[in-house]
């Protein structure tokens, strides 16, 4: 399906008369370059859903991760913040919201912790729920943030923690 969407052409989107189709053919085309390596037309396409579409999170998560891809921090970190902020305003927030804003959190983290901002990147680590699905990863690169840091104490309490909580699954 992504691969049949994938072929027409943006302009030919938009001439379509599927109002309410048309932010989701629009973010399977930015999956399928995503897909595709094409990351900058993957941006294009991901950077026009709206605010209203349901997909808009999903939209700036890739959006964000295409940048990541192409070495563009600033850009990624805008799309990061963007789920973030939807998710703050959310009166209700789904399943599917949580677990976006604890990615979001998880990749800001993530891009404090590739610039050198170990603070930073602890404090939004910090940040995602400790009974998210996602929660064993970001334990453990807080450690590595903390040990970085130079807090080799706190980095092996952590990973103390880390096990402790540990699910049996892993």
């Amino acid at each position: 399906m992504i691969r049949l969407v994938g072929k027409f052409k943006r302009s030919d989107l938009a001439t379509m008369r599927l109002k309410k189709a048309m932010w989701e053919l629009t973010y399977l085309r930015g999956r399928f370059n995503y897909q595709r390596g094409s990351f900058k037309e993957c941006v294009q396409c991901l950077s026009t859903v709206p605010p209203s579409s349901p997909l808009h999170t999903s939209a700036r998560l890739l959006e964000g991760t295409a940048h990541v891809r192409m070495y563009q921090a600033w850009p990624a970190a805008t799309a990061y913040r963007a789920v973030l902020r939807k998710a703050r305003q959310a009166k209700k927030k789904t399943a599917r919201l949580r677990r976006h804003e604890e990615l979001a959190l998880i990749s800001v983290a993530r891009l404090f912790y590739a610039a050198k901002k170990y603070t930073k990147a602890i404090k939004y680590y910090g940040k995602v729920p400790a009974t998210s699905e996602y929660r064993p990863d970001p334990d453990l690169e807080v450690c590595w943030a903390r040990c970085m840091k130079g807090d080799h104490t706190g980095a092996l309490a952590g990973l103390k923690q880390a096990r402790a909580h540990r699910p049996a699954s892993l």
